[in-house]
């Protein structure tokens, strides 16, 4: 740990110039991907990101180049480090809707954050598919037919099931199958957030909302 704190530090120094005040080593989220809040001698803060996984890098990277130049609601990234492992983006807080929700429940104001949210979501697929090369995907470059049944079923395995409530699981499938096969010939074609979740949205002061962790895309 102390190897990537150093060279978060010293990616920090040739961006910003100057040593950061203070580097606090951020709780683990669900991927194998660490970061850090680095603070300045103002106050201020930029979040530095280490993943070893360097094409997934390339990837969140290319993205966040393409939406930020569109003004879409997603971090600036700052400075690259030449191993492309390590990177310093724009700090958006600690606040994410899932905490919003649990600390204040199903009140009027966090509707309209899951409103804003939605709102932004569409600005992000539709205005981001623009000019995007979609071979910079780290994974398919099309959200086929496969990839929409492993997320209906994911659906199933982790929400209905976890319910233990009774259903007709043949129909189901059924219902699954009919569905990728509708959206597997649409003809509308943009961009996929496939990770869309309260946690991968962070809410501002002002509670504007701005999306994060949509690498794999």
């Amino acid at each position: 740990m102390q190897e990537k704190i150093e060279a978060i530090q010293d990616l920090y120094k040739q961006w910003s110039g100057n040593e950061p005040a203070s580097i606090d080593v951020l709780q683990q989220a669900g991927s194998e991907r660490r970061y850090f809040r680095i603070w300045d001698k103002e106050g201020g803060s930029v979040i530095g990101t280490y993943g070893a996984n360097v094409p997934e890098n390339n990837s969140f990277l290319y993205f966040s180049e393409n939406f930020s130049q569109k003004n879409l609601p997603i971090a600036n990234i700052y400075a690259v480090s030449e191993d492309r492992q390590f990177y310093l983006q724009e700090d958006f807080g600690d606040v994410s809707l899932i905490n919003r929700l649990e600390g204040e429940g199903y009140t009027p104001a966090i509707y309209n954050l899951f409103k804003e949210s939605l709102q932004q979501l569409a600005r992000l697929q539709v205005e981001g598919d623009k000019d995007l090369d979609y071979t910079k995907c780290l994974t398919n470059s099309e959200f086929g037919k496969q990839a929409i049944m492993a997320d209906l079923l994911y659906f199933k395995y982790y929400f209905l099931d976890a319910l233990r409530k009774p259903y007709d699981k043949q129909k189901l499938i059924d219902d699954f199958e009919a569905l990728s096969n509708y959206l597997t010939h649409t003809d509308h074609k943009f961009f996929m957030f496939r990770d869309f979740q309260s946690r991968n949205i962070q809410v501002m002061k002002d509670d504007s909302v701005h999306f994060i962790d949509y690498q794999g895309e």
